[in-house]
């Protein structure tokens, strides 16, 4: 996981710390022609480059006059203190949004579409594509993006090699192979490992599974298909 850190200048810099950033409905659109206004911009971030986020937004604040209220959360319990924050209407102009909850955010109108505004939209060519997939929801765009990870599939070429395997697997089915192989060869008691404890990671790793197993969470209508046999 890598956070962007060369920035540009002025309100530049600013758009590109938000995140997966979305703009809540209680209006940042507002905030952004008020910089000469008393009120602060509210920011919420979950706990992630703090110091580089903090040093960002100073230099941000310096040059364009627009005073940012910073606050952060870890990430684990990111999204229910927002869900709590937004039923309760605390004041909230922009904030980090993940794309895991996207469509509940949208649905609920808790944050606000910002595709017609052409000046925002410019920053989708500092992204690839699939990011700017990722913050786009029923045909509207809430949010840019700030950072991009991979997950990664690792093995251990030694024991691959002890079992008399080749290569590493290229498909699910070799891995299920390959796994009982190495099992059978008494290489390893449990030749998978897999993250699936209950935690905010989670959605992130059975996504991974199942659409590269050509499955899916909901249909095209958005209704939940999980327990389709």
């Amino acid at each position: 996981m890598s956070e962007r850190t060369n920035f540009g200048n002025g309100r530049r810099r600013f758009l590109h710390l938000s995140a997966g950033a979305g703009l809540a409905a209680t209006g940042m659109l507002g905030a952004l022609t008020r910089a000469s206004a008393v009120e602060a911009v509210n920011l919420y971030t979950w706990s992630a480059g703090v110091d580089t986020v903090k040093r960002q937004l100073a230099e941000f604040q310096k040059k364009d006059g627009l005073a940012v209220k910073y606050n952060n959360l870890p990430f684990a319990q990111y999204r229910e203190a927002m869900v709590t924050k937004f039923v309760g209407q605390a004041p909230i102009d922009v904030l980090w949004v993940s794309d895991g909850w996207l469509p509940e955010w949208a649905d609920a109108g808790w944050v606000a579409p910002l595709d017609a505004y052409p000046q925002l939209l410019n920053y989708n060519a500092d992204a690839q594509d699939f990011c700017n997939q990722s913050m786009r929801y029923k045909g509207r765009q809430y949010g840019l993006t700030y950072y991009t990870d991979y997950m990664a599939f690792l093995y251990d070429a030694d024991k691959l090699a002890k079992a008399g395997i080749a290569a590493p697997p290229a498909s699910w089915e070799e891995l299920v192979d390959q796994s009982i192989k190495i099992k059978k060869a008494g290489l390893s008691e449990y030749p998978l490992m897999l993250s699936m404890a209950r935690e905010s990671w989670l959605i992130e790793f059975m996504s991974a599974l199942v659409f590269s197993n050509g499955g899916r969470f909901v249909d095209d209508n958005g209704n939940v298909v999980m327990d389709d046999p």
